[in-house]
């Protein structure tokens, strides 16, 4: 009785604190919010709930905390397309545990009540930390697969920029310049954008070795910040970019090629496993099968 009781206050707290998040003016929904032209559906709806359970979650952790902060960094890494920023994500999570979690205890302990679910009270708890957990991990899930996704696409055409940068400052012109003709040439595609992005911070005011090694952190240890840092080093010293930056393309693609052999010499020994449960039985089958049911005739 008495778990039947507090999950009716819990179902009690959920219902009040979801209508008073509904009922959340039009008005507090931020019109220079970056997020909101890729926002469709529920999460359009739920941008005022948001807005409004984000001032609990300032007066419970304050402002720009680690978390929010690491998200941040992860956000601008992915070029800024993903539907919600790192305060609104903080936002929805706050949100599903203080609505979801408390409706699905409730439903399970009254289910079991009346004998309606067949779980364990332990069993109940188990399901109820899985879904909170999922309310936790599923908006923030996608971050690292775009995260990865958009690294794998800058490294792969890398080194093509390096070519292009190469060919455009044995023209003649400075740094600024080639990096400016690289992105128009290239046009599209994360590294275009991460390009360009390069180029408005430096309009904007920053150094090119910021700006620089800004883009090499937003796409991550390897090939990208290796050149990067040999950028900026030989511009602090002045000595001649172009012939390194061509040596650098073709180590890089030296290294993309020794990756590609690798993963093409991995392939045969993840193929057994596949091959022995779904491929082999099929075969041994077909090929035995007859003889098994020519057996059973003959007795």
């Amino acid at each position: 009785m008495l778990m039947l009781w507090l999950s009716v206050l819990c179902l009690f707290f959920a219902v009040v604190v979801l209508a008073y998040l509904a009922t959340a003016p039009r008005d507090d929904v931020p019109l220079d919010s970056h997020a909101l032209h890729s926002r469709r559906g529920l999460l359009l709806y739920l941008t005022p709930a948001m807005n409004r359970s984000e001032g609990w979650l300032r007066r419970l952790f304050g402002y720009n905390t680690s978390v929010e902060r690491t998200l941040r960094e992860k956000l601008k890494g992915i070029g800024g397309g993903y539907p919600l920023e790192a305060n609104e994500i903080l936002s929805l999570q706050l949100l599903g545990l203080a609505t979801l979690v408390p409706a699905a205890a409730l439903l399970l302990v009254t289910g079991i009540r009346f004998r309606v679910v067949e779980l364990s009270v332990t069993q109940a708890f188990f399901a109820v930390g899985l879904l909170a957990a999922a309310v936790v991990a599923l908006p923030i899930l996608p971050i690292d697969s775009l995260l990865k996704a958009r690294r794998a696409e800058i490294a792969r055409k890398w080194p093509f920029c390096l070519d292009l940068l190469s060919i455009a400052l044995s023209s003649g012109v400075g740094l600024q310049s080639a990096l400016e003709r690289v992105a128009e040439a290239i046009g599209t595609g994360a590294l275009a954008q991460e390009l360009r992005r390069v180029l408005n911070e430096i309009r904007l005011g920053a150094s090119r070795q910021q700006a620089l090694r800004s883009f090499a952190r937003r796409a991550g240890k390897g090939d990208v910040a290796t050149s990067v840092e040999m950028i900026v080093q030989s511009e602090a010293l002045g000595t001649e970019l172009s012939s390194i930056l061509s040596e650098q393309a073709q180590a890089a693609r030296a290294k993309a090629m020794q990756e590609v052999e690798k993963k093409a010499m991995q392939a045969p020994v993840k193929m057994i496993l596949p091959m022995a449960l779904f491929i082999f039985p099929s075969i041994l089958g077909v090929l035995v099968g007859p003889l098994f049911i020519s057996y059973l005739q003959q007795r």
